[in-house]
């Protein structure tokens, strides 16, 4: 009670009632100032915390997709390239033969220093190559994208030839129609330098895999969706999709509607 008279008097002191003309309008405002020290409302702050965590939650989901991007590997993706160094041009790898020639010192020796390594083998794991020399570790690389990959000293390394020659395309059926397989017919293929083969899968999700034979200089590539029914019957999707190999190797779509008619295909 005198923490409440307290307030009382603190408030009236602020207000016009130190000079005796109490109102109606006066008493509630005194009335707000003592309540407004006795309660404190939690509600906005909880609110802005939980938004701050989603906020962060989906913040972070989305950097590991960024960061997760796959990459199709094979040991056999480094026979015959050249890795050239992006800070420095005469730091370079190359494969060829069963051999790792290395090239390193570009600003002290002209030509650079080479060292050749013989009976190479590589290993993959995930988006990784290990590269070794008969039984000895030389280097692992990481492949960031088709035509690039960094050592473990960060140096990235750039090749003008693909270092996959496999396009992976996967399709996750969230339709309400039930789907047998599916099928990528190519659009523009006689603009594209390279040989396509779809192959139709009926396992779930629906995957099919495209087999790429990149040449130098990518294209963007046209598809059209058929998609084989359960019964058998075939619908082509009114809406193509597009493929473009100068980024990425794996390709995730998503088939969606609720009717034969309406089904779409797109990317999330």
């Amino acid at each position: 009670m005198d923490e409440q008279l307290k307030g009382l008097r603190k408030a009236m002191n602020n207000t016009v009632f130190h000079k005796k003309n109490f109102g109606e309008h006066q008493k509630a405002v005194v009335r707000l100032s003592v309540n407004k020290k006795r309660k404190v409302n939690f509600a906005p702050a909880i609110i802005i915390i939980l938004f701050l965590a989603v906020s962060s939650i989906l913040g972070l989901s989305y950097m590991n997709d960024k960061q997760s991007a796959d990459y199709i590997t094979a040991k056999h993706d480094l026979e015959e390239q050249h890795f050239v160094n992006q800070r420095h041009s005469q730091h370079t790898l190359h494969f060829y033969n069963n051999e790792l020639t290395i090239s390193t010192n570009p600003y002290y020796t002209n030509p650079p220093d080479s060292t050749v390594y013989k009976n190479i083998s590589v290993k993959t794991e995930g988006d990784q190559y290990f590269v070794y020399s008969g039984k000895e570790h030389l280097m692992t690389l990481q492949k960031i994208a088709p035509r690039l990959v960094k050592d473990e000293d960060g140096n990235v390394f750039s090749t003008q030839k693909y270092l996959s020659n496999l396009l992976a395309i996967e399709v996750v059926n969230e339709s309400d129609v039930k789907l047998k397989s599916i099928e990528f017919l190519v659009m523009n293929g006689e603009e594209f330098e390279g040989t396509l083969i779809s192959k139709q899968l009926s396992k779930f999700p629906l995957t099919t895999k495209v087999e790429v034979e990149r040449s130098e200089f990518h294209r963007k590539v046209e598809f059209q969706v058929i998609v084989t029914l359960a019964d058998g019957g075939k619908h082509t999707l009114n809406q193509t999709i597009f493929l473009d190999g100068a980024y990425e190797d794996l390709y995730l779509f998503h088939i969606v509607g609720t009717t034969v008619e309406n089904l779409t295909i797109e990317t999330k």
